[in-house]
């Protein structure tokens, strides 16, 4: 009876020890991802104010087709579109000019 008692205090122990390491591991992933959200934001943000700088540009004047850096993406200026091609680091891009097929295309301002 006695042995029963214990393994079953110890398996409980056991149980709740993986729980609770699961629950940190859980909370540790929603930290990183949070972390890495404003990593990009902050990088997106240095990027346009560098482009804006460099195009002589109001930063109301631009938008972009992603919320974070990436090789290819789309930066609309006015009626304009260049496509935006990053370095391994993202220290240096290079622009190239492109003309859209399709003309009808739906701007999301996702600050409101």
């Amino acid at each position: 009876m006695r042995n029963r008692l214990r393994t079953k205090y110890r398996d409980l122990s056991i149980i709740l020890l993986l729980i609770g390491i699961f629950l940190c591991g859980t909370n540790w992933d929603s930290f990183s991802r949070q972390r890495e959200t404003t990593e990009n934001t902050s990088k997106m943000t240095a990027f346009l104010d560098t482009f804006s700088d460099n195009m002589t540009l109001s930063k109301s004047d631009l938008a972009v087709n992603s919320l974070r850096l990436q090789n290819g993406m789309l930066v609309k200026v006015r009626d304009d579109y260049y496509r935006i091609d990053f370095t391994n680091d993202y220290t240096a891009y290079r622009i190239n000019r492109v003309y859209l097929i399709h003309k009808k295309i739906k701007l999301v301002d996702v600050s409101k």
